[in-house]
């Protein structure tokens, strides 16, 4: 954990949003075959709103990332999710070792996946 940074290490000590929604929703997967990561993020949207949980099976970076990303557009619309940047907002936390650089684009993936997702689910059930 010493290669992450505070803000990091705290989501990796307490992530935010573990766990199988009991709600409707949309999942994105994101993974890195080069080292097994493999993550789940579900997406659900209530009120104008998106609410988000995800599982992983992945190293110290994707969780943290994934646990910055819950935090981050728990609650917040649609339009913020699609302007998200996983990138910068690791970055503005302390940024990642360059062998973790991978995090970022596992959870950008399964995020995109799960918005994509989100609209289908959306248009199925109007």
């Amino acid at each position: 954990m010493a290669e992450l940074s505070p803000v990091l290490a705290e989501h990796l000590r307490s992530p935010r949003g573990v766990g199988r929604p009991q709600w409707p929703c949309a999942e994105g997967r994101g993974s890195n075959p080069a080292c097994g990561d493999d993550l789940r993020l579900y997406v659900g949207q209530a009120d104008g709103a998106l609410r988000l949980r995800f599982e992983a099976s992945a190293c110290s970076a994707v969780i943290a990332t994934a646990s910055l990303l819950v935090e981050a557009l728990d609650g917040a619309s649609r339009a913020f999710a699609e302007a998200f940047d996983v990138n910068a907002a690791i970055e503005a936390a302390g940024g990642l070792p360059r062998h973790r650089s991978h995090a970022p684009r596992v959870v950008q993936r399964a995020l995109d996946e799960a918005l994509v997702a989100l609209d289908r689910t959306s248009r199925d059930t109007s």
